[in-house]
């Protein structure tokens, strides 16, 4: 993404495409307001890094019945991973809830990041199925 700054119009059109979207590398900080990113008929769950780098926006259609699963986002938080993370309410006896993992990693963080993510998959699949969205720089 490089900055949603100076695109913002260009994407809120972008995420309406979709019931569920996400932003990476929005250099987002705390001085621009949660307010300022919302889209209508959409929940928002951002975390920012700062003006210079990374940060993650994801965007679910509100109709989705979601939730955000806040004691496992910050667990991961404070371990330094950049994750968005909350849970699509599945009301079918059959089918089971969707956890939507939204991920950031910068090119340069070290190996130890994998454990991590792998410790947070392992503890997100009890909640249902995965979907993991975003950049994991991998290459």
């Amino acid at each position: 993404m490089n900055s949603v700054r100076n695109k913002w119009l260009e994407l809120e059109i972008y995420v309406q495409r979709f019931d569920i979207c996400t932003l990476t590398e929005t250099k987002l900080d705390a001085y621009i307001s949660f307010s300022a990113f919302n889209i209508i008929n959409y929940h928002c769950n951002r975390y920012d890094r700062n003006s210079n780098g990374g940060g993650i926006l994801t965007y679910i259609k509100i109709g989705l019945h979601m939730e955000t699963i806040f004691n496992v986002q910050r667990k991961y938080r404070n371990f330094g991973l950049e994750v968005t993370i909350d849970v699509i309410k599945v009301f079918n006896p059959v089918a089971s809830n969707a956890i939507v993992l939204g991920l950031y990693r910068p090119p340069n963080v070290k190996q130890e990041w994998f454990r991590f993510v792998n410790d947070l998959v392992m503890e997100l699949l009890p909640y249902g199925n995965l979907i993991m969205i975003g950049d994991l720089n991998c290459n």
